[in-house]
């Protein structure tokens, strides 16, 4: 995503200008072969702001927070980030689909827990998660936003998911080190 007012139409065009100015703009660095400058933010709410403040210029979000702002005009897609175009921007291809390998970028929640937390708890925990999840219209509501909810225990045995987001909370500190 990028402010509609930036020179940027095409993420190739965005890409060729971050390649003149390395580490000054944030987004897309490993896929594309560039240094770009990563600017964390505690949240979807505060990133948004700041990049519709012209704070940064660039955002990867999910498609939830940024639609009403595509919609008015005041932001522009470059390229999706899944392995599928987001129905809600069928014009807009992924950076996969563009060229850019491994540029998929997928937003994880979970429910966590201190080490040693008791058994007993976590399966209240997993079993609470399980029934939010599960309510009648949530499971539809989270895949319409292309989020679809994950099942399992991180801990092992009971589901890909878990263990998937297991080992991109491990793996995450390596990935934004520039």
């Amino acid at each position: 995503m990028v402010p509609a007012d930036k020179p940027w139409k095409t993420a190739k065009e965005f890409i060729e200008d971050a390649q003149k100015r390395p580490g000054q703009i944030a987004l897309l660095s490993r896929a594309a072969g560039i240094k770009l400058r990563h600017v964390p933010y505690a949240g979807a709410g505060p990133a948004l702001t700041a990049i519709l403040g012209g704070h940064v210029d660039a955002l990867a979000s999910g498609p939830a927070v940024v639609l009403p702002h595509i919609k008015s005009g005041k932001l522009r897609p470059l390229g999706g980030w899944g392995d599928k175009r987001v129905a809600a921007l069928p014009d807009v291809p992924t950076f996969a689909e563009l060229g850019y390998r491994g540029a998929e970028f997928y937003i994880w929640a979970g429910v966590f827990a201190p080490t040693g937390t008791p058994e007993p708890v976590l399966a209240k925990l997993r079993d609470a998660a399980r029934a939010a999840v599960e309510e009648p219209g949530v499971p539809a509501l989270l895949r319409g936003r292309r989020a679809p909810p994950g099942r399992g225990r991180a801990q092992g045995g009971e589901g890909r998911d878990a263990v998937d987001l297991r080992v991109h909370v491990l793996n995450s500190g390596t990935s934004w080190r520039s």
